[in-house]
């Protein structure tokens, strides 16, 4: 069982990865019960179009004026979320209205008896801890913590000094010039790559001139498929084909990253089996739609080709899916678990939930990422005022204790100040002994809040 601490920071990384916001690499939708995740199989009828249509449904609308408004019932599955990591495959066949509930109807009981098998299931659970341990890309971020061990040098920029870089290097195996002299990490692309995405995902963190392991790192061995996920949806986050890596782009592949989540999607739909040259068909032509290049442009359409196939090396690697003997991409277990939890808030039926019943977690998610300071102000306040000041005291400082985004320790400090001085001054007293909210909790009590 995931500890509390890291099945909250798992949901922290969800939340972040899911919901809908006006950067156009983060952008998510809605949501959608899933069904139970099964086992690759191969379509008996092929009908692979609706899966690999599913990357053109993904492409954005490009008008800068337009921004996706956030879901209003996106709070109500974080504790769906939250069941399901604690329990992954069972959390996916109930909730808490249907649990506490008799269904009187034969027919319905049949089925669901035949389809919930708990000693499956938990079998299952295992099954997938122990695959989502041995994927290639797991193993090399567990193999990036051994390496760092107790702590490892490190230059302003995180990154580490260019022997330690080469040392990874040749450890990882993932780039072809390791055996030559480099200056800087960032001569070792992917192993800068990989690295980055460690600290990105919080198995290692900087602390000063140094590097050591993260809250994260520990998850690794003990609580393989949470981390997993934190991976996964991290490196989603910051785009599959283009995140953590430097130098030109084409300006396209953001946009074949944001495709991927409605492309597992619709491959789970599709019976978790996509035709990869119908796959490249669409995404060309979502490329050329929206960037205005001929349809009949071969150069470039090679180019996203060989995009898609590092788009399909990446997700083997992630354990999501596999390109089989007919040239189709299978989800895995893991990549249809995936896929399933997207679905969670895809294409759902909004209902009337109030972000004033999020906790202070999510209230500060959602205001630095989705609001202008105005309106995050507002929300701040309707918050505080839907619940006990001694409360959101303690929710609030909570989650300022674990929180590293800048935005959000501002917008947590700043919810403090609208709270009754004798209950919040105490409470921010207190971090002042905190290595790192130490100055923010001292410069807020140096304000005048009255």
């Amino acid at each position: 069982m995931p500890s509390v601490k890291l099945v909250d920071r798992t949901r922290s990384h969800l939340i972040r990865f899911l919901v809908p916001t006006n950067k156009p690499r983060e952008s998510r939708s809605g949501e959608k019960k899933p069904t139970a995740p099964a086992r690759p199989r191969k379509s008996s009828n092929k009908s692979t179009t609706r899966a690999s249509e599913g990357i053109r449904s993904a492409a954005p609308e490009l008008s800068p004026d337009k921004a996706p408004e956030v879901d209003p019932d996106v709070i109500e599955i974080f504790e769906d979320l939250r069941r399901m990591i604690e329990a992954p495959m069972f959390g996916f066949l109930e909730s808490e209205d249907d649990s506490d509930e008799e269904d009187d109807d034969s027919d319905e009981e049949d089925e669901f008896d035949e389809t919930f098998d708990l000693d499956r299931w938990g079998r299952a659970a295992d099954e997938l801890s122990h695959a989502a341990a041995a994927t290639p890309a797991m193993t090399r971020l567990r193999e990036i913590v051994t390496f760092v061990g107790k702590g490892r040098g490190c230059t302003k920029a995180g990154n580490l000094r260019a022997m330690d870089a080469t040392s990874l290097a040749k450890l990882l195996g993932v780039d072809t010039n390791i055996n030559q002299e480099i200056r800087s990490m960032d001569e070792l692309p992917d192993t800068a790559h990989d690295y980055q995405w460690a600290l990105a995902a919080e198995f290692l963190e900087q602390r000063g001139n140094k590097v050591v392991p993260g809250p994260h790192a520990s998850g690794l061995d003990l609580d393989p498929l949470s981390t997993w996920i934190i991976a996964v949806t991290t490196l989603l986050g910051s785009g599959l084909l283009g995140g953590f890596r430097k130098g030109w782009r084409k300006n396209y592949v953001e946009l074949l990253d944001m495709s991927i989540p409605s492309l597992l999607q619709a491959i789970l739909d599709a019976d978790g089996t996509a035709s990869i040259a119908e796959i490249e068909e669409n995404a060309w032509t979502m490329v050329a739609e929206n960037y205005d290049y001929a349809i009949s442009d071969t150069r470039e359409r090679r180019h996203v080709a060989s995009l898609v196939g590092a788009m399909v090396g990446e997700l083997s690697g992630l354990g999501i899916a596999y390109r089989d003997d007919d040239d189709d991409l299978i989800l895995t277990e893991l990549g249809e678990t995936l896929a399933a939890l997207l679905a969670m808030i895809a294409d759902g039926e909004p209902e009337d939930v109030e972000l004033v019943d999020a906790d202070a977690e999510v209230l500060l998610v959602l205001c630095s990422d989705e609001m202008d300071p105005a309106e995050a102000t507002e929300c701040l306040r309707e918050w505080c005022d839907s619940r006990s000041a001694e409360e959101a005291v303690d929710d609030l400082c909570e989650t300022l204790l674990h929180c590293k985004q800048p935005r959000m320790l501002e917008l947590g400090f700043e919810a403090l100040a609208m709270l009754p001085p004798a209950l919040a001054r105490p409470a921010v007293q207190s971090l002042q002994s905190h290595p790192k909210l130490g100055r923010l909790a001292t410069d807020w009590l140096a304000r005048d809040h009255h």
